[in-house]
C-alpha cells in the first residue's frame, strides 16, 4: 500500500495457497488474480481507516513455490515453474518429450490434495498420436492437468 510503509511487505504464499497479511487476516490466493486478492486485502482493511481505505496493490515477484515435477524417461527430467495451467502433454513437452524405449502407455501422474494422494494412470501415447488417435471436437476426457507438486512419471 503506497504510502503505508508499515503495510508494505513481501508474503509467501503456502502450498495450501493461502497466505496472511496485517489487518486482513487470511487470504485464498490460489486460482485468484493480483486484482481480486488487492480488492479484498482492500475492502478487510477498509474498517481500521477512519477515512477511505488506501489503494492496495498486490503483485507476483515469483512463483518458485508453484512447480511440477517430470521424472522417468523423458530428455529433461526435473522441475518446472507452473505459471499458468499445463496439461501432461505440455508438461512432457517442457521435458523435452519421451526419451528412447519410454513407456508412455503406463505413464502416471501423482497428486497430492490436502491429506491425500492419488495416482492416475495416462496414455500419453494416445495423444502423441494425434489424428491418428483424438477425435475431432470437444474431447470426452481432457488431458489432466497438473497443479503445484504434481509428478508426471513416465516409465
Amino acid at each position: 500500500m503506497w504510502g503505508e510503509d508499515r503495510m508494505q511487505r513481501e508474503v509467501r504464499v503456502l502450498p495450501d495457497g493461502k497466505f496472511s497479511f496485517p489487518l486482513a487476516g487470511t487470504l485464498v490466493a490460489q486460482g485468484r488474480t493480483s486484482e481480486e486478492l488487492a480488492a479484498e486485502i482492500r475492502q478487510r482493511i477498509a474498517g481500521q481507516y477512519r477515512s477511505a481505505a488506501p489503494e492496495v496493490t498486490v503483485s507476483v515477484k515469483s512463483t518458485d513455490g508453484n512447480r511440477f515435477y517430470v521424472v522417468g524417461k523423458v530428455r529433461s527430467p526435473g522441475s518446472y515453474s507452473i505459471g499458468r495451467d499445463v496439461n501432461i502433454l505440455q508438461a512432457l513437452s517442457m521435458a523435452g518429450g519421451p526419451a528412447e524405449f519410454a513407456d508412455v502407455d503406463n505413464a502416471v501422474l501423482v497428486s497430492e490434495g490436502p491429506g491425500t494422494q492419488s495416482v492416475t494412470r495416462v496414455r500419453l501415447s494416445e495423444a502423441l498420436k494425434g489424428a491418428r488417435s483424438l477425435k475431432p471436437g470437444p474431447q470426452a476426457q481432457p488431458l489432466p492437468v497438473l497443479r503445484a507438486g504434481d509428478v508426471l512419471v513416465v516409465p
